[in-house]
């Protein structure tokens, strides 16, 4: 008598080849619209406000101008002197 003995045969899952099909595809068009496809020169227009700093820009700033001014030296602080509080009570039920 003889044994025979078969192999089973693989199955292929389809779902999961055509899914990771379905990945490995959009993962490469992702890639290839990145890096390989130049895209078309953008046109911007500026609005009229953002023209206008155009000649905020052009202004020069000395800060050594304005720390100078007399004005600013004559000037004096109008707060009260802080008076340092004790940190805690000898007794902390009073």
């Amino acid at each position: 008598m003889a044994i025979l003995i078969e192999e089973e045969k693989k199955k292929i899952n389809w779902f999961a080849l055509l899914g990771i099909l379905i990945v490995v595809g959009i993962l490469f068009a992702a890639v290839y619209y990145l890096f390989f496809i130049n895209p078309s020169s953008i046109e911007i227009i500026v609005p009229h406000s953002l023209k206008n700093l155009e000649q905020v820009d052009q202004i020069k700033f000395n800060p050594a101008e304005i720390l100078d001014n007399p004005v600013l030296r004559n000037l004096s602080p109008k707060a009260a002197p802080i008076t340092p509080e004790p940190a805690f009570n000898s007794n902390p039920f009073q």
